[in-house]
């Protein structure tokens, strides 16, 4: 369990809250720990009665001695723990980035109150200090028919086409270290789902089984179906080369199809007039197209990888037995 003066953030990944459930879950950590954040972006809070007010201000810890208003309030007795982020134009890929920007704790949890219990996030929170990375793995997905099927023909084209393995018991629950928070904070792509990032194997994780309290609210058939898209081509180039790839085979067949055109013109006496002529011209245009396809895909996949390389390497730990003696001088006269 954390000790001393750590300090942890919750991010909660929900934005239709109902107050009593944040209540406890504040309530829960208060219990266990001393120094802890819960950090909502645009919550919408739901409540029987009475209403608490609309937050428009970002809300931190001096802010809150200030308003009383706000602590008057019988549902925000647990107020000092939260941080309220109203952050306006904010689509839906950019949520992991800003919980990642503006958390001020050590370690980072990310949760879903409707999806996951309290119970399960303590359990988490003690198993952090010895590992960089503990992630939620589902012990079942609660899923309709339609849903695994889909899930299962998306986690065939990812383990074709992404490099590393993909493991669809996974989930975004899972909390990191400062260490992590700086690697993510270093990704070239957007962050679609926690659960699809590889890490640096270098991070020590452990893999926390559980159970969902219930499924995963289901998404719009087109955003579902843009998400994916995104996220295949995100993790692989293999579709790039693919391409490249068909391109180059189709230059290569409009090339063999104008000598068999060429041969059909000095073979065939009685050949339609204008075909040869017609023909060569086509399929040298088509020739030409995908020739420059491919060079384009090629040149495109070399640029992007060196892209992805810019820092293709971390030093996780270093050891040195190097003793500098500030008392001697560096250089000795000889």
């Amino acid at each position: 369990m954390l000790q001393g003066t750590t300090l942890f953030s919750i991010a909660i990944l929900n934005q239709s809250i109902t107050i009593s459930t944040l209540q406890n879950l504040i309530r829960s950590l208060k219990v266990h720990y001393t120094y802890f954040e819960v950090i909502l972006i645009n919550p919408m809070f739901k409540v029987i009665s009475p209403p608490p007010p609309k937050y428009n201000d970002f809300i931190d810890f001096s802010q809150l001695h200030n308003q009383t208003n706000l602590l008057e309030q019988p549902q925000l007795q647990f107020a000092p723990h939260l941080r309220i982020l109203d952050v306006k134009a904010i689509d839906s890929s950019m949520y992991y980035y800003v919980f990642l920007q503006n958390c001020i704790g050590d370690y980072l949890l990310f949760m879903d109150l409707e999806t996951q219990s309290i119970k399960d996030c303590l359990a988490l929170l003690q198993k952090t200090p010895n590992y960089d990375i503990v992630v939620g793995v589902r012990t079942t997905k609660k899923q309709s028919l339609i849903q695994t099927m889909v899930s299962k023909a998306f986690y065939l084209i990812m383990q074709l086409c992404a490099k590393d393995e993909i493991q669809p018991t996974y989930s975004d629950f899972c909390v990191i270290n400062r260490k992590v928070i700086h690697f993510l904070l270093k990704q070239d792509e957007n962050i679609k789902l926690l659960r699809f990032i590889t890490f640096d194997p270098s991070f020590k994780k452990y893999e926390y089984l559980f159970t969902p309290l219930k499924p995963d609210k289901p998404k719009k058939f087109l955003d579902a179906i843009n998400l994916g898209i995104d996220i295949v081509f995100q993790n692989s180039y293999k579709l790039l080369r693919l391409a490249t790839v068909t391109s180059l085979s189709m230059a290569v067949v409009n090339f063999l199809y104008m000598f068999y055109i060429l041969l059909a013109f000095l073979q065939t006496p009685n050949i339609e007039s204008g075909w040869t002529s017609n023909s060569l011209y086509m399929t040298l245009m088509q020739s030409c197209l995908f020739l420059t396809l491919a060079i384009f895909g090629e040149y495109m996949r070399a640029i992007l990888l060196h892209f992805k390389r810019k820092d293709a390497y971390q030093i996780i730990d270093e050891t040195s037995n190097i003793t500098l003696h500030t008392n001697q001088k560096n250089i000795k006269d000889s």
